[in-house]
């Protein structure tokens, strides 16, 4: 998996084109960009229901013949990459990478690493459930009456605290690169002392 740092000029455009996609996309619809393992050209698109996208035929050819690919999509929760994405991962052995950008433009890049380990976890626990408990720490979590405003406004970002869990356990490839604005959102729990709560809550069911 490359690191998000060196994304291609043409993989840029890509994220660029889901990002005003994501703006003009009032119902949440998720859109798929397949790229070559180069980030220099697409395979195929697909665009889908809410919330979902299913993988073009012609990527599936692809795959089954054991070649690589770069899949690029839109969140609209905002959030990182999900237990589906995670599943998706391991179905293609690690050979698909996959490539979240929110409407911010925030990008959550990762590959499963540990296949019998990931698929384990994902058997055991819901990762939908953990995230759960990850908000209820963080609406919980102490902090100044002036700072509260900040939760809210932060919680996409647990999924991508939860992610950063796995990549620490040897689970999956992950790598990120957050916008300004969601920087600002991480740097400010940070400061209030906010993540370490969330993660330990999180980290009880891993």
């Amino acid at each position: 998996m490359r690191p998000v740092a060196s994304l291609t000029d043409f993989e840029n455009e890509i994220v660029d084109e889901i990002v005003l996609f994501d703006a003009q996309n009032s119902s949440a619809r998720e859109i798929l960009c397949c790229l070559t393992p180069d980030g220099a050209s697409e395979i195929a698109r697909a665009v889908g229901s809410i919330n979902r996208v299913e993988l073009p035929l012609s990527l599936e050819d692809v795959l089954s013949a054991g070649e690589g690919v770069r899949l690029f999509h839109n969140h609209p929760s905002q959030g990182s990459l999900s237990a589906t994405d995670w599943w998706q991962s391991i179905r293609w052995q690690g050979k698909a990478d996959l490539i979240a950008i929110n409407s911010k433009r925030t990008i959550f890049s990762g590959a499963a690493r540990n296949l019998t380990a990931l698929t384990y976890l994902l058997e055991r626990i819901d990762l939908d459930t953990i995230r759960d408990d990850g908000e209820y720490a963080l609406y919980a979590a102490p902090c100044p009456p002036n700072a509260h405003s900040i939760k809210p406004i932060a919680r996409h970002l647990i999924s991508h605290l939860l992610n950063i869990q796995l990549l620490d356990k040897g689970l999956v490839h992950y790598d990120f690169q957050l916008s300004e604005e969601d920087r600002v959102i991480w740097n400010a729990c940070s400061n209030l002392g906010v993540w370490p709560i969330v993660a330990a809550e999180m980290n009880k069911s891993l």
